[in-house]
Parts: structure tokens; sequence; C-alpha cells
């Protein structure tokens, strides 16, 4: 006695849904391998400005330092003349 375990199933329906499956397996890894590429994109960006925006906030403390330190100079400076002028 001989029984076909998967003789009730049609193959013709089940190869057409085996290659349906692979065909939707194959749009997922493409999808995914865009996905990673676009993700590879977005760190390398955002490295890219985190590094800039360090820099930025360097650059506007040594502003920012040379300001107070102008207006510092200034200050002596008015007060110099002041001094001279009132004697």
């Amino acid at each position: 006695m001989e029984d076909d375990l998967y003789g009730d199933l049609d193959a013709g329906v089940a190869s057409a849904e085996v290659a349906r499956l692979r065909a939707d397996l194959s749009r997922a890894e493409a999808s995914a391998a865009t996905a990673d590429g676009e993700l590879s994109r977005a760190r390398a960006e955002a490295a890219q400005l985190r590094q800039a925006n360090e820099i930025l906030e360097r650059n506007i403390s040594v502003l920012f330092n040379t300001a107070l330190a102008e207006l510092a100079r200034k200050d002596r400076e008015i007060a110099r003349l002041q001094g001279a002028a009132g004697t």
C-alpha cells in the first residue's frame, strides 16, 4: 500500500505559487538592498553634518570670545581717553 502523500495537490498551482513567491522574494531583496544603500548614504551624510556642526560651534565660540576681547579692549581705550581728557 503505497500512498502518495501529496497526490491530491495540483502541481501546476503549486509551481505557480512558488514562482510568485520567488518573484516576491526578489522584489523584497531588491527593496532591502535599496534601503541599505539609502541608510548608508544617510549615515554618511549625518556624520558629515555632525562634523560641520562641530566646526561651526567652534567657530562661533571663537568669534564670540574675540568680540568679548574687542569690547574689553575698547572699554579700556575709552577709559584711557576719558582719563586723558579729564586731566
